[in-house]
C-alpha cells in the first residue's frame, strides 16, 4: 500500500476557553500529489534509475527535481496516466521498492504527499491583547511551575542551539532578536525564514494565514526556558500550517548539518515516514535531542509520528497549571514527558493574563495560545539547559539517553492526579529546576572539559575538534569549529 504522509501543525487554540474541542486524528486525510522520494545505494545514479523506471512504465513521465545535500536521497516528480487503478499503484511501488536493476539499488521508496494542516486541533487562533507585555511574558505561571528562576542559576543554555522547525520566526522581535541565528526558508526557498502570511486563504478553509505566528511563539518559549541558547529558525510550514514530507526532511537535515543540540518539532504526522525516520536516526547519532508534540486529538490512537512512534524521540503531552491533562492532548505510553500548555482553570475569576501561556508573536507583540505545540518548546528549552551543563559529553547517541534520563528523573509525578491516564502522560510534568539540580552548574563558555577553568587543555580540546560540525567546541554556534571559537576561549581564559 502506498505510504502517504500528512505533516500537521499540532496546535490547540481557543485560549479564552478551556472547553476546547479536539479534532479526531482519524478524520485526517490527504491526496497524492505526484512526487516520490527514494534513497539509492551510495554511488548509484538517479538518472539511470529514472531511465529504468521509464522502461518499465513508459506511460509515466518523470523529472528529478531535488536532492538532500550530501545524501543519496532524491525527489522525483511524476505524471501517471489517468486510468491507473489502486492495483497499478501497488505494482508501481512494489517494482521500485525492491529495484536492483540499472542505475543502482533503491533502499526504499516513499510516495510523498502535499498536505494541509487542519485548522489547529481546535480550529482557532491565538489571542492577543495590549495587556500581554514583556513583563507578563517573563513572569507567567510556567516560570514558577517549572522553577525557572532557580534553574537559571544552574544553567541558561549557553553554548547550545535549538532548531525550531516550524513556520519561521519574527526575526526582529525583541525577545528573539539576540538569540536567532541565520536560518533558512524551505517554503520560499530563501535565507529569510520570516513568519508572515500572504493574505490568501490558500487552503480554502475560510481562514486566512491562520498559522502565522506559530513558529515565533514556539521560539519565544524556548527563549523563556533557555535564554542563553541560540535559536535556529527553519521554515518548513507555510502560513496555513501546511508542509510536506520532503520539506520537513530537508529542514531536519539542515539542522543536523548546522550542528544543533536540540530540534523542536511542534508538528507531527498520522503516518510513519521512512525518510523522516532516517533523518531523525542521523540526528540521534550526533547526540541531537529531538522533542516532538504529541498532538491535540484527545486520543491515544492513531499514534502521532514521531512523538509517539520513534522510541528515542522525546514525545510531549500537555497539562494545565494544576498538572491535569489538557482536554485536547493526545496520550499514550510511548510519550516521554508532559508540560504546561493550556489556559489555567479560573475558579476565582482572575484575569486571563495571570492564567495563560504567553509568548511572542510577529510584530513585536505577545499572545496567549495553547496546545501540545506550546508544551514542546518548554521541554526543548530544558534539554538545552541540560546540554549546556555538560559540554564534555560526546556528540553521540549516549548523550540522548543522558538527556532523557535527566528529564524523566526530574519530572514531577502526575499520574495520581490523572488516574484514568496513568502511564500515558510520560514520566510526569517537566520540572526544569529539579532536572538541572541533578547536574553541575553550567561551566563558563569555553570550559570544554567542565573542570572549572578555561585554559590550555580546553584549547587543545578545541583544536582536536577543528573544522568539526558536531562539537561543544563550536562556541559561537556557527556550525563549525574554527578561529572564532578560539577567540571565545581567549576571551574567557581563566
Amino acid at each position: 500500500m502506498m505510504k502517504r504522509i500528512l505533516i500537521l501543525v499540532l496546535m490547540s487554540m481557543g485560549v479564552v476557553s478551556t472547553n476546547v474541542v479536539a479534532q479526531s486524528c482519524s478524520d485526517l486525510s490527504e491526496e497524492l500529489d505526484g512526487t516520490v522520494v527514494f534513497k539509492l545505494q551510495s554511488g548509484s545514479d538517479p538518472v539511470d534509475v529514472i531511465s529504468a523506471m521509464i522502461l518499465v512504465n513508459p506511460q509515466v513521465s518523470y523529472e528529478l527535481i531535488d536532492q538532500i545535500p550530501n545524501r543519496d536521497i532524491y525527489l522525483v516528480e511524476y505524471t501517471p496516466p489517468g486510468d491507473w487503478t489502486p492495483g497499478s499503484w501497488h505494482d508501481f511501488e512494489h517494482e521500485f521498492k525492491h529495484w536492483d536493476g540499472p542505475g543502482g539499488i533503491v533502499h526504499w521508496i516513499e510516495f510523498a504527499a502535499m498536505n494541509e494542516a487542519p485548522e489547529g486541533g481546535t480550529g482557532s487562533t491565538f489571542v492577543d491583547s495590549p495587556a500581554f507585555t514583556n513583563l507578563l511574558f517573563k513572569t507567567q505561571y510556567v516560570v514558577t511551575k517549572l522553577g525557572l528562576t532557580l534553574a537559571h542559576t544552574f544553567s541558561q543554555g549557553e553554548g547550545t542551539v535549538v532548531a525550531v522547525i516550524d513556520t519561521g520566526a519574527d526575526l526582529s522581535h525583541p525577545v528573539l532578536s539576540k538569540s536567532l541565528l541565520n536560518g533558512i526558508d524551505f517554503v520560499d526557498n530563501d535565507a529569510f525564514p520570516m513568519d508572515v502570511g500572504n493574505g490568501i486563504d490558500d487552503d480554502n478553509d475560510g481562514l486566512i494565514d491562520e498559522m502565522v505566528g506559530h513558529g515565533t511563539y514556539v521560539a519565544g518559549l524556548v527563549n523563556l526556558v533557555a535564554p542563553g541558547a541560540k535559536i535556529l529558525p527553519v521554515r518548513v510550514l507555510d502560513s496555513e500550517g501546511r508542509g510536506d514530507v520532503w520539506t520537513l526532511t530537508k529542514g531536519i537535515y539542515f539542522a543536523i548539518d548546522q550542528g544543533v543540540e536540540v530540534i523542536n518539532l511542534s508538528l507531527g504526522s498520522t503516518e510513519d515516514s521512512d525518510i523522516i525516520e532516517e533523518a531523525l536516526d542521523e540526528a540521534r547519532q550526533y547526540g541531537i535531542a529531538v522533542v516532538a508534540a504529541a498532538g491535540n486529538c484527545s486520543q491515544s490512537h492513531p499514534r502521532i509520528f514521531p512523538a509517539m512512534k520513534v522510541d528515542w524521540v522525546i514525545g510531549v503531552a500537555a497539562v494545565d497549571n494544576s498538572d491535569i491533562a489538557a482536554p485536547f492532548t493526545n496520550f499514550n505510553h510511548h510519550l516521554t514527558i508532559s508540560a504546561p500548555a493550556t489556559t489555567a482553570l479560573n475558579p476565582k475569576g482572575l484575569p486571563i493574563e495571570e492564567l495563560s501561556i504567553f509568548s511572542a508573536i510577529p510584530g513585536g507583540g505577545y499572545a496567549a495560545w495553547e496546545g501540545t505545540s506550546m508544551a514542546t518548546p518548554l521541554v526543548s528549552g530544558v534539554a538545552a539547559l541540560i546540554r549546556s551543563q555538560h559540554p564534555e559529553w560526546a556528540c553521540n547517541s549516549s548523550t540522548i539517553d543522558e538527556v532523557v534520563d535527566i528529564i524523566t528523573d526530574g519530572a514531577a509525578p502526575i499520574d495520581y492526579l490523572n488516574p484514568d491516564l496513568a502511564g500515558n502522560l510520560g514520566a510526569g510534568r517537566i520540572d526544569a529546576q529539579a532536572s538541572v539540580e541533578l547536574g553541575p552548574v553550567a561551566p563558563v563558555l569555553g570550559d570544554l572539559n567542565a573542570d572549572g577553568l578555561v585554559n590550555l587543555q580546553d584549547l587543545l580540546d578545541l583544536i582536536a575538534d577543528w573544522d568539526s560540525t558536531h562539537s561543544s567546541a563550536d562556541l559561537n554556534s556557527d556550525g563549525n569549529v574554527g578561529l572564532h571559537d578560539i577567540l571565545v576561549i581567549i576571551a574567557n581564559w581563566s
